[in-house]
């Protein structure tokens, strides 16, 4: 039981590196001057920010993209796990977080599988996600209300 909090702290490390990772990779202020440019430019300067172009999204979707995808994989993996063993989260919960960070272990641009891979994860994470908020939210309704409206219900 005791391990819980260093599992955590390891999910959360991983979100957060995984995060930084992935606010490192796009480039919307340098696309936004190439498109500035690209209306400006003639015709031979043009070709030369088309491929400017496609540089920066072969790095928006490369190396940091793929550690964020990955880090990020490690992070539900972790928390899914860990969410085993407690009481405060079901066991279906636990359950469709093991088989969205599963779905993830294919980087959304890895071809078509990737992009298959990566819409299929979409449905059991957002189950994870509407799970996870029900089983925080009985810990914040108090048990008698939880009891009156039970007993509402059976009469």
């Amino acid at each position: 039981m005791a391990r819980e909090p260093v599992g955590s702290s390891h999910a959360l490390a991983f979100g957060v590196l995984g995060m930084a990772a992935y606010m490192a990779s796009p480039r919307p202020v340098e696309m936004l001057t190439l498109a500035h440019a690209y209306g400006q430019a003639g015709d031979a300067e043009r070709v030369a920010l088309i491929a400017v172009g496609d540089g920066m999204l072969a790095t928006w979707t490369g190396t940091a993209f793929d550690v964020y995808y990955f880090f990020n994989l490690a992070t539900l993996l972790i928390f899914a796990i860990l969410m085993f063993r407690t009481p405060v989260f079901r066991r279906s919960t636990a359950i469709a977080g093991v088989i969205a960070a599963v779905l993830m272990a294919v980087p959304s641009n890895f071809g078509l599988v990737g992009t298959v891979f990566a819409l299929l994860s979409l449905v059991p994470w957002a189950v994870f996600a509407v799970l996870v908020a029900g089983d925080l939210a009985r810990l914040v309704t108090p048990k008698e209300a939880v009891a009156a409206t039970a007993s509402g219900r059976d009469g």
